[in-house]
């Protein structure tokens, strides 16, 4: 996908078209950040480029604004909900352990799918 040119868009403007235009997550001010699953980048809803519009090849929507990446909003996630930030701040294993240890249920004997039923 080929990055289109950002348009120059005020402060008053940029938060009330995140909250309209990013309809995967919400945005309390433009300080908030998402980290961008395509490129790694953490980003700011300062640093988010609106395009298109008018005559410009479709509606308005929001894109990365990092060089060449091809995100769009579904790729932002909330930075302390990545798998990173969760293994880092000791929730995964944490997790894991819980998961451990959660206790199986006992299913009687595993027959046979074609015990079930009889042939007609």
């Amino acid at each position: 996908m080929t990055s289109l040119a950002a348009l120059k868009v005020s402060v008053a403007d940029k938060l009330p078209l995140l909250r309209r235009l990013d309809q995967f997550r919400t945005w309390d001010s433009l300080d908030d950040e998402r980290q961008c699953i395509q490129c790694g980048q953490i980003i700011t809803g300062r640093k988010i480029e609106v395009v298109g519009g008018t005559r410009e090849l479709g509606p308005l929507r929001l894109q990365c604004p990092t060089k060449d990446c091809p995100a769009l909003p579904i790729d932002w996630i909330r930075p302390a909900r990545s798998a990173q930030s969760l293994f880092t701040a000791g929730v995964m294993p944490a997790l894991d352990d819980a998961i451990s240890a959660a206790p199986v249920p006992d299913r009687g004997p595993v027959q046979k799918c074609s015990e079930h039923f009889s042939p007609t």
